[in-house]
């Protein structure tokens, strides 16, 4: 019959072995986004149009902030990275790097850890044909399956995004 010290040595293995696991790091979710036009009333660098901040469990010094532009050019489908403009730990702005006279999705994401390890966040930020920066979404972060590989939004889902802002034009 287990004594109540050998069930509290158990549980107390167990869990040391869950806080150790990436289980665990599942467990306290993924990072956090938020992006926001930049206003009159920042201070932000000259030229920035948007405004990206990370957090993650107070580690914002380990967080990786990265961007992309999904759009066409010529008509042809096109992704290019964004140059981003770290401000500090957490914090990046992003100046204009896409033409106009066509609809573009940036794609703007904070991660963590060794390949994305600690998980991923992203938003979407519509820029219509005249270069306007509209609606901003925010996808619901997650995980692939039972994996610990952070789910990205779907090219097919950017795509569709892409082809009703071409239609509404």
């Amino acid at each position: 019959m287990p004594t109540a010290l050998t069930r509290f040595s158990t549980r107390a293995a167990l869990v040391a072995a869950l806080v150790s696991s990436a289980a665990f790091t599942t467990a306290l979710g993924p990072p956090h986004i938020t992006v926001r036009k930049v206003t009159a009333s920042d201070n932000a660098p000259a030229g920035a149009v948007l405004l990206v901040e990370g957090s993650h469990h107070d580690k914002d010094a380990e967080l990786n902030i990265v961007g992309r532009a999904e759009g066409f050019v010529n008509g042809k489908r096109v992704s290019q990275p964004l140059r981003l403009e770290r401000q500090s730990a957490g914090h990046a702005s992003v100046s204009k790097q896409w033409q106009d006279g066509t609809p573009w999705i940036l794609v703007l994401a904070v991660d963590q850890g060794a390949a994305d390890s600690h998980g991923l966040a992203e938003a979407l930020v519509k820029v219509d044909a005249s270069g306007t920066i509209g609606a901003i979404e925010y996808p619901a972060p997650g995980w692939i399956g039972r994996s610990n590989t952070p789910k990205r939004t779907a090219t097919a889902v950017i795509d569709a995004m892409l082809a009703q802002m071409v239609v509404r034009r």
